[in-house]
């Protein structure tokens, strides 16, 4: 190598590889063999190595720049490059002393060397000078430092050392490969801070600008007035001179002879300003110093062409709060923004009838009170829709003017024709029963039974309860006439009514019954109403002696059940059953009265004299209780225990009975009747006074006149008194 000749392969003969070269891993470049790091990109020219044997392995510590394992004493990291022993002082220098760079691949040959043995390079055809001193970037930066060489050429150019070492370097080299170090040229950075700074100051400047211009007067004027300065300089600037009026020779202009020429556009147009009003809502009347200028159009936009100066705006629209506004006009064009409020008014309804639901634009207000006013707050002025309701009325509609100065509206409603015709068949259901018409009282009752059907759904519920309410008085009067007429014409042995009273009775309850099935709500009876018209319907029957009602018939009269007793006397049991409940019913005296008669029958049959003087000692019982509890038939009650006596034998005590009897009821023929059977069973020595009290019942016809039958058994006991004697 000391000859500087080149090594040429023999001819078909491989090239021949310097043993001093190897080929950087990474990117293929020619480097030395003993280089560390390639000094084209920086990276370690050994491979990591597999992890050592315990054999082999030695003590290992950390990089402090990549946090790698590298062995204790190594000079450089194999991984990042970074010196990890700091170099003697004054190593470096010395060996930047003995090494060159080659000009072709940048490996470091050693002084003297004239072929370099990496590419084999000739050293001796451009060797560059010297390096001077290294300068090192000011500020400490470490960045690497130029010195200015000359070429071959005499051109020159910068050379690169190692900032550290002192050692040349290759363009492009970031590692010096004598020391390690890792040196980057820093290239100029592109400096945008401050230019988005300046984007975003501008672009809130001109935000803030544009909405103070639109939303606050003050510096829309403000700021009108600098543009309308700049206007008028630039058009003083732009415009051309006004030329001088031609001088007068003579008394007569001198020049051509014609009209004037007219002034620029841009003079005579400057006073002129083109108006924009924006309106919300649309549909807004404007008015401009006070004169009306037109309206804005439904997207509320109208445009105006006036003169500069300071103007008055107003803006005005029903159901909105007036809005006016001082502007000075300088721009050619300008635009203003008017948004009107809703003007709020507290509104009253008066209706008539009290108590009805109002409707406002289809929201519901409320109930006006017990005197019909209701007080709607905060209502927007204008025209509003109006809707007043009330059960049984016919509902209002229709559309209200509200301003300030008609803030109270009256509605009166009118009742709907069918309630109408409810309340008039209403009213002459209870005067008829005020009046005791009871047929005209049934006739209303089904008139309303026929106007149900027509009823509006919503009311019809209420309708039905108020006609069932008032027709049911017509039930309670006609059970009092019915309780009157039983009371009247009951008996000792049971009702004995007029057959046309009995009929009208049976026609009532049977009206009665229509009622109540008709509507739902009509007063229910205990017994039904139709067992009541079969009752007076029985009752009615002139051909039987003794009529019966139905068979199930339970009504809760006493009376009836003792009328009842009687209609089934000829049944023993049924009777028994009927004058029982009549007694549980009222404690009064006919029920042990129709007891007593009851089985007065079965005594008269009994041929045992013990049981027969038992049977008649509890007729006896019923009638003294019937006589305890006294009544109108208190006389016959006395008549009929002096028999009773009399048939057992105790003539003392008939005797007193019948004697009370004739005091109680002398014109009672059954008392006389009575009387005149106890002496006649006293014997011979009472047959006078037998015979005066026996006669004397027989020419009695009016009060209690004896049946056929005693009078019969009268007429063999004074046959039979005179055939003794």
């Amino acid at each position: 190598m000391s000859c500087g000749a080149r090594l040429e392969p023999e001819e078909g003969a491989a090239p021949a590889v310097l043993s001093e070269v190897q080929r950087c891993p990474h990117c293929r470049e020619a480097v030395e063999k003993e280089a560390a790091f390639c000094p084209f990109c920086g990276r370690a020219m050994v491979e990591a190595a597999s992890p050592p044997s315990a054999a082999t392995a030695r003590e290992r510590v950390l990089c402090p720049h990549c946090h790698a394992e590298v062995e204790v004493g190594m000079a450089f990291c194999l991984f990042c490059g970074a010196r990890l022993v700091a170099p003697p002082l004054g190593e470096t220098a010395e060996a930047a002393k003995h090494v060159a760079l080659c000009q072709q691949c940048g490996a470091s040959v050693e002084e003297g060397v004239e072929v370099c043995p990496a590419c084999g390079y000739s050293m001796l055809a451009e060797v560059p000078p010297a390096p001077s001193k290294a300068k090192v970037a000011p500020g400490g930066t470490g960045e690497l430092a130029r010195e200015e060489g000359a070429t071959s050429t005499g051109t020159v150019e910068a050379v690169l050392t190692c900032p550290q070492c002192s050692a040349p370097l290759k363009s492009g080299v970031q590692i010096c490969d004598v020391c390690g170090y890792r040196a980057e040229e820093r290239l100029p950075r592109r400096r945008w801070g401050w230019i988005a700074t300046t984007v975003v100051l501008l672009s809130g400047i001109g935000g803030g600008g544009w909405y103070a211009y639109h939303h606050h007067p003050p510096t829309r004027e403000f700021l009108n007035g600098i543009l309308f300065k700049i206007g008028v300089l630039k058009s003083n600037l732009v415009s051309p001179p006004v030329p001088p009026p031609p001088s007068k020779v003579g008394g007569r202009p001198q020049g051509p002879v014609g009209p004037l020429p007219e002034p620029p556009s841009s003079q005579r147009d400057r006073n002129v300003v083109r108006l924009i009003v924006i309106t919300n809502p649309g549909s807004c009347q404007v008015f401009l110093d006070g004169q009306f200028v037109g309206t804005t159009d439904t997207r509320g936009r109208l445009e105006i062409q006036t003169t500069r100066g300071r103007r008055t705006l107003r803006v005005s629209r029903d159901g909105y709060q007036e809005q006016p506004r001082t502007v000075n006009l300088v721009m050619p064009q300008e635009e203003h923004r008017f948004v009107l409020s809703p003007l709020l008014l507290n509104v009253q309804i008066v209706t008539v009838p009290p108590e009805a639901r109002v409707f406002l634009d289809g929201e519901d207000k409320g109930t006006t009170s017990s005197d019909g006013e209701l007080l709607i707050p905060r209502v927007r002025a204008g025209s509003r829709r109006l809707r007043v309701e009330k059960k049984r009325y016919l509902p209002y509609e229709g559309r209200v003017e509200v301003s300030e100065g008609n803030t109270r509206f009256t509605v009166t409603l009118s009742l709907n024709p069918i309630w109408r015709e409810l309340e008039q068949k209403l009213k002459e259901v209870e005067e008829a029963l005020r009046q005791e018409h009871i047929s005209e009282a049934f006739d209303a009752c089904d008139a309303l039974v026929r106007l149900k059907e027509d009823l509006p759904k919503e009311d019809k519920d209420e309708a039905l309860q108020r006609i069932a309410s008032s027709c049911g008085k017509i039930a309670e009067v006609v059970r009092a006439i019915s309780r009157q007429l039983i009371a009247r014409y009951t008996g000792l042995y049971g009702l004995r009514v007029e057959p046309n009273a009995a009929a009208a009775m049976r026609i009532l309850y049977e009206r009665l019954q229509r009622l109540h099935e008709a509507l739902p709500g009509f007063p229910k009876s205990d017994p039904p109403y139709h067992d009541y018209a079969r009752y007076w319907r029985a009752k009615a029957q002139p051909g039987e002696p003794e009529p019966c009602g139905p068979e199930n018939f339970d009504p809760n009269e006493a009376e009836i059940h003792y009328d009842l007793g009687w209609c089934t006397f000829r049944d023993r049991q049924r009777a028994k059953v009927h004058f029982f409940r009549a007694r549980d019913l009222k404690d009064w005296a006919l029920p042990y009265f129709g007891l007593a008669k009851l089985d007065w029958k079965d005594a008269e049959r009994e041929r045992d004299k013990k049981i027969k003087q038992r049977k008649f000692e509890a007729i006896i019982a019923d009638l003294t209780r019937a006589i305890a509890l006294d009544g109108d038939f208190t006389y016959y009650f006395y008549a009929e225990r002096a028999i009773a006596f009399a048939k057992i034998g105790k003539t003392e005590k008939a005797t007193a009975d019948g004697q009370q009897a004739v005091r109680l009821k002398p014109a009672s023929a059954y008392t006389h009747y009575a009387l005149g059977f106890v002496y006649y069973q006293a014997g011979k020595k009472y047959y006078p006074q037998a015979q005066r009290e026996l006669e004397t019942a027989l020419r009695i016809k009016d009060v209690d006149p004896l049946t056929p039958e005693q009078r019969k058994l009268v007429s063999e006991w004074l046959a039979d008194m005179q055939r003794r004697r």
